[in-house]
């Protein structure tokens, strides 16, 4: 919204003057939207604190509708937007949903191998993934979200060749992860049952196919019911096994035999750059690179824009990828890095035996949650508290992750991820809650537009309310989910000090239903806001 008037004042000075200038968001005690002139003193041999003053002045005479003042500060001229006209503007779009968008979307997350439970360190990328996910859906877009299950690598291999040496029946996915841990802890041992699996998998035998299946998916089951606690869902698991026996393309293959070598030890590979890429290992067996491809052909053929979701470590694979999609498809795919989620003595490893799993983080952060819930409110019924503290415990380790920006690393403490207090989802959670509380009390108002409202905490939150659609508009192109994290922090905190300051319930009739409807909207657009995070709503706490 916000951005819509940076876009007019833009037209307005390109009519008015000639000059085509580029206006900037600010919010801030200078101004909500600015306008530098350094670019035009070179063709224009003035100073740009000159032109700025001349630019001012003439946008003054034409008063603009929308804005209240027009300050020259230097090279820069500053627009206050008139908080009358923001109000009804706001008030006239805040239950509005964003128009349906033909572009179709697949979104391919998490992909963690199936050899048993999945760690605070992987969930990093399901969060984000589904953040992205929900975001996209709220804007309009028709949107796909795939798990890609690699139940032909090495490391699955290794456990199926364990399980059939010391496997029992009715296995826990416990058990999966210490046969999975005692195959590499013994890789001599299994390593030949190992090739020979993937050998097998690689020629689509159905007794393989079938044994595998049956235990990968009893593991995937186990994922799939953790990540669903934190709101993470999926459309499809699309195996890796089904692209190559069932799903490839023969033109792709066809493409890709155009550009393949072969090295001394017979082995094929095409290259990236200088660099060799293999797809094939010197016994024939494709590698994941090679499955990859045909399952990136696979997406390309149902969406418009595939997103992936990767760790920072698959920057140089990401680029290759997306050099031989090009190649082949004339696609790419834009991919989310994320950096790594370590314990404070250092990385996470399933292999290792070195991890926090999510669900004991889960079952920890619900534990203290509950506490929390007894100490506020002993009275309430059971029920009612185990509610309560699953759905803040589960936000919490959520917005945990969330908050930080993907590119920059997360050292996983209780201590941050349990965080009760500032910037975490009790305290967004909180400030819903608290709207709803006022509105229950209030009962019936006189919804109307907040035009009359003039306290410093009132405009702050108006202006701040305006910023969501320019938000998630722009999170969605760059796909930096953390900014829509910051805003939730940023509109909890304007909205608690509007509280602080500007009494609803007890305000005299006129005010007090244009702060109520100030409410109502803070409300929604928190709503929508928290749903993009995987944020419960409670209407109570």
């Amino acid at each position: 919204m916000l951005e819509d008037y940076a876009r007019k004042i833009e037209k307005i000075t390109e009519e008015v003057t000639g000059f085509k200038v580029k206006a900037e968001v600010i919010l801030s005690e200078h101004g909500d939207i600015t306008v530098k002139t350094f670019n035009l003193a070179k063709e224009l041999r003035k100073s740009p604190a000159e032109i700025a003053s001349e630019i001012a002045e003439k946008l003054k005479e034409v008063k603009i509708e929308e804005i209240s003042e027009i300050r020259n500060v230097g090279a820069y001229i500053n627009f206050f937007i008139s908080p009358k006209h923001l109000a009804k503007n706001l008030y006239k779009n805040f239950r509005k949903s964003f128009p349906r968008r033909e572009e179709k979307v697949l979104i391919e997350h998490t992909s963690a191998n199936p050899t048993g439970p999945i760690h605070i360190g992987r969930a990093r990328n399901p969060i984000i993934g589904d953040t992205i996910a929900r975001l996209l859906k709220l804007l309009g877009y028709e949107t796909t979200v795939e798990y890609y299950v690699n139940d032909m690598g090495k490391q699955v291999a290794m456990l199926l060749a364990a399980i059939k040496k010391k496997g029992t029946k009715n296995m826990s996915i416990d058990d999966y992860t210490k046969l999975y841990q005692e195959a590499y802890r013994n890789e001599k041992e299994y390593g030949e049952e190992a090739a020979k699996i993937m050998r097998d998998l690689e020629k689509c035998d159905v007794n393989a196919r079938k044994f595998s299946r049956q235990h990968i998916e009893i593991i995937m089951g186990e994922i799939a019911k953790t990540l669903q606690k934190i709101g993470v869902s999926y459309d499809s698991f699309v195996y890796e096994s089904d692209i190559l026996c069932q799903n490839y393309d023969s033109e792709v293959l066809r493409k890709l035999k155009d550009i393949m070598k072969v090295d001394e030890n017979g082995a094929k590979y095409v290259e990236v750059d200088g660099e060799r890429v293999y797809l094939f290992r010197g016994d024939g067996t494709s590698l994941y690179f090679f499955r990859d491809i045909l399952y990136h052909a696979y997406k390309a053929k149902r969406c418009d824009r595939m997103i992936n979701v990767l760790g920072e470590d698959h920057k140089s694979y990401g680029k290759n990828l997306n050099r031989i999609l090009r190649d082949i498809l004339a696609r790419e795919v834009e991919i989310v890095y994320y950096s790594f989620v370590s314990l404070p003595e250092g990385k996470m490893s399933t292999r290792a035996g070195r991890v926090v799993y999510l669900r004991d983080v889960l079952k920890e952060a619900f534990e203290r949650s509950m506490e929390e819930i007894e100490k506020r409110y002993p009275e309430e019924k059971e029920d009612w508290k185990k509610y309560v503290s699953e759905k803040i415990a589960y936000s919490a380790v959520r917005f945990n992750i969330l908050k930080v920006q993907a590119s920059k690393p997360v050292v996983f403490r209780w201590e941050d991820a349990l965080n009760f207090e500032g910037e975490s989802a009790p305290y967004i959670m909180y400030s819903y809650a608290r709207a709803s509380s006022i509105l229950r009390k209030i009962g019936k108002f006189n919804e109307k537009p907040p035009l009359n409202l003039n306290d410093v905490s009132e405009i702050k939150l108006i202006k701040t309310l305006a910023r969501f659609r320019d938000v998630v508009e722009k999170t969605s192109m760059d796909l930096e989910v953390h900014r829509i994290a910051r805003y939730a922090i940023e509109l909890a905190d304007t909205f608690n000090d509007f509280y602080r300051d500007c009494p609803v319930i007890k305000a005299e009739e006129d005010k007090r239903d244009e702060r109520a409807t100030l409410v109502l909207i803070f409300k929604e657009i928190m709503g929508k806001t928290m749903e993009i995070l995987g944020i419960e709503k409670l209407e109570r706490m």
